[in-house]
Parts: C-alpha cells; structure tokens; sequence
C-alpha cells in the first residue's frame, strides 16, 4: 500500500525536486507494481519530512578480491553527486567521481590530472549514481517500469522488476517477497558487455534508509569481489564542491584521447 504524502511534506518535497522527479510517486503504475513499490518504500526508506532532511551519505568500507582488501571512501548527495577514492598499497588514491555535470577520474601513474572518464565507463558510473537508486523515481522522464514475474534466489521468493532508464539502461532488481529489501540488483556492463550482478545482504538502517553492509558482485556468473560498508553516516556535511576537480585541476579537466 502506498503512503501518502502530508500536505507540508508535500510542499517540502516540491521545493526539493523542483527540477527533478518526486519520490515514492507509483501512482502511474499498474496497482499490483505500485503496491510492490508502497511495500519497498515502507521498509527501505524513510517517508516525508525524514526523506526531505536526507542530504547526503559518508560510507567508508573495503573492496575484498584476490588481491586483497582496498579500502575506500564513498560520499553521496542529492540528486545525483557521487564520488568514491580507493587507497592503493602505496597509498595512493584512486578517485572516481560525478559532479552532476561531467564524471571524472584521477588514477595515479596512468593521469597526473583529472580527466573525463571514458564514454562507456562512464555510463556505468552514472547509472549507480542517483541517491536512493532508480526504483525510488518510477515517475521520471523516460524511464519506464515494469513487473517481470518471480523468481526464488537461494532460498528467498523475489519480485523481478526492470527499470529502463533514458539512454536504453536497462537495471533489474529483485526484491523479496518477505521483507522487500533488494535481493539482488543487476545490469549490463556498457564498458566490459558483461552482465554484472550486485547481491546484496545485512542490512543497516541510516536515518531510516536501508544499506547493505555485505554486498557480492559477479560478472557473467563469475564471483569478482565482497563490498563492505565498515560505516555510514548521513548528513555529515558533505558540499557539492567536494565532487568537483581540486580547484588547481578544475578548470584544466580535459578528455582523454580515446574517449571509447
């Protein structure tokens, strides 16, 4: 069942999405769908005034694989801000990022300056970047929504739903029947055109919002890497200037020579 909205937080949410799609807003979805998204909403997010005072998360956390743990730093901010450093074992940093513009990198020994991430590498980038994820905005342009049916993953019965989002992306997700949290979430790689898929597990509440502190990533099948989240804050004071280039490097950003 969907909540509604109060009228102040109504008006709240107005003032914060002016430019952009409401949140929890199923209403165009066939009623089963809708019901689907009421429950998911109701377990994973906070709802009205709580959702509007949701900045921004700080989430610290390791990488795990064959070659070890890399620790990394991700921070998040409305709409769409995103920004991730991983160290290296020399302690060097490893920086991927979207300012809402343009998505850039900075990777020591390949860049001595920010540049534009690569075009497909970049697809893939934006698609994780929308705060909350995409089933959050089923009302935004050119995106469509759709219950693909069921299906029972290591032992939990899911709904299958397809996100396809404007540019073609199309995300799956699966969510469990019993709780509604998101079981797993997968998508087509645009920079290796190899399916990946998230698993997602232990969840944790941050101001109301559900964060997996396990997830698994497989690529076509094959087990790649275990994310960790060690810790999640919100609304830590994270500003959108902190997703831009070092303002020595900011107005120097330049693209690469393949941008492929």
């Amino acid at each position: 069942m969907v909540v509604p909205l109060s009228a102040e937080s109504e008006s709240l949410l107005e003032v914060q999405q002016v430019e952009g799609p409401r949140p929890f807003d199923a209403s165009a979805l066939s009623p089963e769908l809708a019901e689907i998204l009421g429950a998911y909403y109701e377990q994973n997010y906070p709802r009205d005034l709580e959702w509007a005072g949701l900045e921004s998360l700080r989430i610290e956390g390791v990488v795990v694989d064959q070659r070890g743990e890399t620790p990394f730093l991700a921070i998040r901010k409305k709409p769409d801000l995103h920004k991730v450093t991983f160290e290296g074992l020399g302690g060097e940093q490893f920086i991927y990022a979207y300012d809402g513009n343009e998505p850039w990198q900075l990777l020591p020994g390949q860049e001595s300056q920010p540049i534009v991430m690569p075009k497909a590498a970049a697809a893939d980038f934006i698609r994780n970047c929308m705060f909350g994820g995409h089933l959050l905005y089923p009302s935004a342009r050119g995106k469509t929504v759709r219950l693909l049916g069921t299906v029972v993953f290591e032992g939990i019965a899911c709904y299958r739903i397809e996100v396809s989002i404007d540019g073609g992306q199309k995300i799956e997700y699966a969510l469990s029947k019993y709780n509604s949290r998101e079981v797993y979430i997968r998508y087509l790689s645009h920079a290796s055109g190899s399916v990946e898929s998230v698993y997602q597990g232990d969840f944790n509440s941050v101001n109301g919002m559900s964060i997996p502190r396990s997830s698994r990533l497989y690529v076509d099948d094959a087990f790649k890497a275990e994310i960790k989240i060690n810790r999640a804050d919100a609304n830590t004071g994270v500003m959108p200037w902190m997703f831009r280039p070092a303002s020595e490097y900011a107005a120097l950003l330049i693209n690469p020579v393949s941008n492929n």
